[in-house]
């Protein structure tokens, strides 16, 4: 709880200190603002760092469990452990996929190498030389 705490503060510190850029920013007037506005930012990229390494650390170190979006995302398994709720739910995604190719008649593209490939108007055949000079 205290690692969540802290990476608030440090979000918070960032934001404040990008709005301390923007006020130095706009304020103007004397040549001392340009170098506050300077100092401002490269203080925001620093807590940026420090705050993305923190993430980083707390990830890799477990203090921090994934919640959100993508948070049930499975690994990769090897075919041999692959149980039959996983094989079931395969199946039911490719009859789901040839379901909605049958409704929207979406049809694979089928590259036969035998004959010679189409061109569409928008391609250019390769410029002929001859003598090395175009043609």
């Amino acid at each position: 709880m205290t690692i969540k705490i802290v990476a608030i503060v440090i979000f918070i510190a960032v934001v404040a200190s990008l709005g301390s850029a923007l006020f130095h920013l706009v304020k103007g007037g004397d040549s001392e603002q340009p170098r506050k506005t300077a100092k401002a930012l490269t203080f925001r990229i620093a807590l940026s760092l420090v705050l993305f390494i923190l993430l980083f650390l707390a990830f890799a170190s477990g203090l921090f469990k994934p919640s959100g979006i993508g948070a049930r995302i499975q690994p990769a398994t090897h075919p041999e452990s692959v149980n039959s709720t996983q094989k079931k739910s395969a199946n039911q995604m490719e009859r789901a996929f040839l379901m909605f190719n049958r409704i929207t008649g979406y049809k694979r593209r089928q590259t036969d190498l035998t004959r010679p490939r189409r061109r569409s108007a928008n391609t250019r055949p390769p410029l002929r030389r001859r003598n090395g000079f175009p043609v």
